[in-house]
Protein backbone atom coordinates (compact mmCIF):
# COMPACT_ATOMS: atom_id res chain seq x y z
CA UNK A 1 0.00 0.00 0.00
CA UNK A 2 2.82 2.58 0.57
CA UNK A 3 3.92 2.16 -3.27
CA UNK A 4 0.49 3.25 -4.07
CA UNK A 5 0.49 6.24 -1.56
CA UNK A 6 4.23 7.30 -3.13
CA UNK A 7 2.46 7.06 -6.72
CA UNK A 8 -0.52 9.11 -5.51
CA UNK A 9 1.86 12.10 -3.54
CA UNK A 10 3.74 11.93 -7.08
CA UNK A 11 0.45 13.08 -9.13
CA UNK A 12 0.20 17.07 -9.80
CA UNK A 13 -2.65 18.82 -7.82
CA UNK A 14 -4.51 18.80 -11.14
CA UNK A 15 -4.46 15.31 -11.28
CA UNK A 16 -5.81 14.52 -7.84
CA UNK A 17 -8.72 17.22 -8.55
CA UNK A 18 -9.61 15.00 -11.54
CA UNK A 19 -9.47 12.36 -9.76
CA UNK A 20 -11.63 13.28 -7.23
CA UNK A 21 -14.03 14.80 -9.79
CA UNK A 22 -14.12 11.01 -11.20
CA UNK A 23 -14.57 9.44 -7.85
CA UNK A 24 -17.83 11.68 -7.19
CA UNK A 25 -19.47 10.54 -10.63
CA UNK A 26 -18.93 7.15 -9.70
CA UNK A 27 -20.58 7.92 -6.28
CA UNK A 28 -23.91 9.74 -8.04
CA UNK A 29 -24.34 6.25 -10.39
CA UNK A 30 -23.28 3.33 -7.59
CA UNK A 31 -25.44 2.49 -4.89
CA UNK A 32 -23.60 -0.38 -3.54
CA UNK A 33 -22.57 0.43 -0.09
CA UNK A 34 -19.32 -0.84 0.64
CA UNK A 35 -17.97 0.47 -2.90
CA UNK A 36 -19.20 3.90 -1.99
CA UNK A 37 -17.47 3.76 1.31
CA UNK A 38 -14.27 3.11 -0.50
CA UNK A 39 -14.70 6.06 -2.80
CA UNK A 40 -15.50 8.09 0.11
CA UNK A 41 -12.63 6.92 1.79
CA UNK A 42 -9.79 7.22 -1.48
CA UNK A 43 -11.45 10.50 -1.49
CA UNK A 44 -10.30 12.34 1.47
CA UNK A 45 -6.97 11.05 1.35
CA UNK A 46 -7.02 12.71 -2.27
CA UNK A 47 -8.68 15.75 -0.64
CA UNK A 48 -6.11 15.65 2.21
CA UNK A 49 -3.44 15.48 0.18
CA UNK A 50 -4.51 18.37 -2.30
CA UNK A 51 -5.15 20.25 1.23
CA UNK A 52 -1.29 19.66 1.46
CA UNK A 53 -0.01 20.51 -1.59
CA UNK A 54 -1.92 24.29 -1.54
CA UNK A 55 -0.61 24.55 1.69
CA UNK A 56 3.14 24.06 0.59
CA UNK A 57 2.45 26.12 -2.54
CA UNK A 58 0.68 28.95 -0.85
CA UNK A 59 3.91 29.10 1.68
CA UNK A 60 5.77 29.54 -1.49
CA UNK A 61 4.14 32.47 -2.20
CA UNK A 62 4.54 33.75 0.98
CA UNK A 63 7.95 33.72 0.95
CA UNK A 64 8.06 34.89 -2.55
CA UNK A 65 6.25 37.47 -1.99
CA UNK A 66 8.05 38.87 0.95
CA UNK A 67 11.57 38.47 -0.93
CA UNK A 68 9.38 40.71 -3.96
CA UNK A 69 8.90 43.59 -0.94
CA UNK A 70 12.01 43.62 0.08
CA UNK A 71 13.71 44.21 -3.19
CA UNK A 72 10.90 47.03 -3.96
CA UNK A 73 11.81 48.49 -1.04
CA UNK A 74 15.49 48.52 -1.54
CA UNK A 75 15.00 49.71 -5.04
CA UNK A 76 13.16 52.90 -3.93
Amino acid sequence: MATNHKAKSEQTLEQKIAQLEQLAKESESDTALESSLARFEQGIVLAKDCMDTLDTYKGKITLLKKEADKLMESDY
